[in-house]
């Protein structure tokens, strides 16, 4: 390997020994009940030792066994920072199951502001932006008697965007009024606007 090579990778080792320990700590703290913390430690500890031992190895010249260890770093920081991504993306996700449920509830509470308050300011739909998908729900919730609304078999996944950050939802609605019972498949895009997940777009799947 050419020293400029070598160089390169020892001062990414030397990044690696500042960032990870924050990125240990912001992780910590997000899921300190669960049982990442014990991962996490473990990483943590074993990340530092790697970094001790070359830098010790680095003064004394051992340039191969250096490699060798910077080599491990790197294999354990990649599974580190997907270990991150898993416990974030788990969090998204109850978060987002919180936000149905509650859309859910107020929309058969007819707590009509509030259950508007559930959609994005850019939310659309078919032939509906927000304001006119808002005049329509205040005026037809004004004349329904009490309703019902249940939700089954949901699926999620996460859109690929690199704008924002939307989770594809679809799910059975069972919406029950007086006589009228309607069931259908329904598709949402749920989007997070200033760390709330909010309705992007609502429609038949």
């Amino acid at each position: 390997m050419k020293p400029k090579a070598m160089k390169q990778r020892i001062i990414l080792v030397l990044l690696t020994a500042v960032l990870i320990p924050w990125n240990a700590t912001a992780v910590y703290r997000a899921e300190r009940s669960s049982g990442m913390e014990a991962f996490i430690k473990n990483t943590s500890h074993e990340i530092e030792n790697l970094l001790v031992k070359s830098l010790l190895e680095i003064t004394q010249g051992k340039l191969d066994e250096v490699l060798n260890n910077i080599d491990k770093v790197i294999s354990v920081v990649v599974n580190f920072k997907l270990a991150n991504l898993v416990v974030v993306f788990s969090q998204q996700r109850e978060g987002l199951v919180r936000a149905i449920e509650q859309w859910r509830s107020d929309w058969q509470s007819k707590r009509t502001e509030i259950y508007l308050s559930h959609y994005a300011t850019d939310f659309f739909t078919e032939d509906m932006n927000l304001a006119a998908w808002a005049a329509h729900k205040r005026r037809v919730q004004q004349d329904k008697s009490a309703i019902r609304v249940k939700l089954s078999e949901l699926s999620f996944f996460r859109y690929p965007n690199t704008q924002k950050i939307i989770a594809v939802v679809n799910f059975n609605q069972d919406y029950q009024v007086n006589q009228l019972n309607n069931k259908m498949r329904k598709l949402q895009y749920w989007t997070l606007e200033q760390e709330r997940w909010k309705i992007l777009y609502e429609g038949a799947a």
